[in-house]
């Protein structure tokens, strides 16, 4: 990500990986709309929230989402038609 070069304020953002949590906490700072984060592996998220702090913040504690694992392909082709 780079700061001030980009504006996602109000936009909608998919995050591919990322299961850190870093990138997450630094888009959350440019209030975007809405953020999707697509993790294909639950423990490294819950690992990454207990032990990586310094890195996402308390971002992945308040995470909302489903568990889409059999439709991540469908979903992943639905966001590439947007911009």
């Amino acid at each position: 990500m780079q700061r001030g070069k980009e504006n996602y304020t109000g936009k909608e953002i998919v995050i591919l990986g990322g299961g850190d949590g870093g990138l997450l906490w630094e888009l959350l700072k440019e209030k975007p709309k809405f953020v999707t984060m697509l993790e294909i592996d639950d423990v490294v998220i819950k690992a990454c929230s207990q032990h990586m702090r310094s890195i996402c913040g308390n971002c992945l504690d308040k995470r909302k989402g489903e568990k889409l694992r059999d439709y991540c392909w469908r979903l992943c082709k639905n966001f590439s038609t947007h911009d």
